[in-house]
Parts: structure tokens; sequence; C-alpha cells
């Protein structure tokens, strides 16, 4: 079961999100957070909904060339894909 409630350092091990980019994101009301005495408890389901919402990334493969292609262009061989 997943917490709803994680601390800084949970949710920066959970999304790998730094620290400040953590307070960054609280600080423009992006994802939320509760208050108890000293400690800062994360949303979750805040970091889930912005990750959501973010938009689908869109890769060309022919526009990054493998390793093995590139290793083979640098000794002299054919491109191979």
């Amino acid at each position: 079961m997943v917490p709803a409630y994680l601390t800084i350092r949970a949710a920066t091990e959970r999304y790998g999100w730094s620290a400040s980019a953590i307070y960054r994101m609280l600080g423009d009301g992006i994802i939320r957070a509760k208050k108890d005495g000293r400690m800062l408890l994360i949303e979750a389901s805040s970091c889930d909904a912005y990750l959501a919402a973010l938009p689908d990334a869109h890769i060309r493969r022919d526009k990054y060339r493998s390793r093995k292609a590139v290793m083979a262009n640098e000794d002299g061989n054919s491109t191979a894909a």
C-alpha cells in the first residue's frame, strides 16, 4: 500500500526530485503538503496528479543512434543501426 503522505526525503526517493525542487513546486502550488508540528508531509496524490498531467514524451528513434552504431562509425566501419 502506498502511503498518502510522504516526508521530503521519501518524496525525493520516490519521485527522483531534489528537495529544493519539491519546495519550489510547493511554493508554486503545483503539489500540496500538510504540516504536523515541524514535519512537512507531501500529499502523494498531488505528486501523482502532477506527473499524470505532464505531456507524453515522443522520442524519434532515428534521431538518436545506438551506441553500437556510434562505435562502429568511429572505427571507420559503416553505420549499422
